[in-house]
C-alpha cells in the first residue's frame, strides 16, 4: 500500500480502509469478536490495539502543535518495541468490555484522527519536517500507517475469521 502524499489521497485512502474494515465487523456477532482472528489476538485484540494507535497519533499531532515533543511510540518504547506495546495495550484493556464498546471506542478514535486532521494546514500535514516528533517524514505518513495501513491488516485478519467461521 502506497504512502499517501496529499491530504485528499490520505482522506480517501483512510476512509476507504476503516469503511471495509468497518463492514466486515458488522458482519461479526459479539461472541464472534472473541474468537482468536491472528497469533493469540482476538477480533477485540485487534481493535484495541488499532484505537490505542489511532488516539497516539492524535496525541502526537496535538503535542507538536502545543510545541512539545512526544516520546514515540509510548514513554519506555522504541519502534523496534511495538511487538511489546501492543502486547501492554491488550493486557491494560479491560477485559469485560462489551462488543458494543470496544467497536463505540475504535470508532471514536477514527472520528478523533479525522479531527485532528482537520486542524492541521496542508503545510504541517504534507511537509517533512513541521513537527519534530514526525523525524524526516511528514506528518500524513505516521497518520497513514497508524489508521490506514493499520486498518487494511486488521481487514485481512478478520476476513480471514470470517472465512473461517464462514460468515
Amino acid at each position: 500500500m502506497a504512502i499517501p502524499k496529499t491530504r485528499d489521497e490520505l482522506g480517501s485512502a483512510m476512509e476507504t480502509a476503516y469503511a471495509k474494515l468497518c463492514a466486515d465487523l458488522d458482519r461479526l456477532t459479539a461472541g464472534q469478536s472473541r474468537e482468536v482472528c491472528v497469533d493469540d489476538w482476538t477480533v477485540v485484540d485487534v481493535l484495541t490495539v488499532r484505537t490505542w494507535w489511532g488516539n497516539a497519533v492524535v496525541g502526537w499531532i496535538d503535542a507538536g502543535r502545543r510545541g512539545e515533543v512526544p516520546q514515540t511510540p509510548a514513554p519506555g518504547f522504541g519502534w523496534k518495541d511495538t511487538p511489546r506495546l501492543n502486547a501492554g495495550v491488550i493486557a491494560d484493556a479491560p477485559k469485560r468490555r462489551s462488543w458494543k464498546r470496544v467497536r463505540s471506542d475504535f470508532e471514536a478514535s477514527h472520528d478523533a484522527v479525522v479531527a485532528a486532521l482537520a486542524r492541521l494546514s496542508d503545510a504541517e500535514l504534507e511537509a517533512p519536517g513541521q513537527f519534530e516528533w514526525a523525524g524526516r517524514w511528514p506528518v500524513l505518513r505516521w497518520v497513514s500507517v497508524a489508521t490506514t495501513t493499520g486498518y487494511a491488516s486488521s481487514r485481512k485478519y478478520v476476513r480471514a475469521l470470517l472465512r473461517k467461521l464462514e460468515v
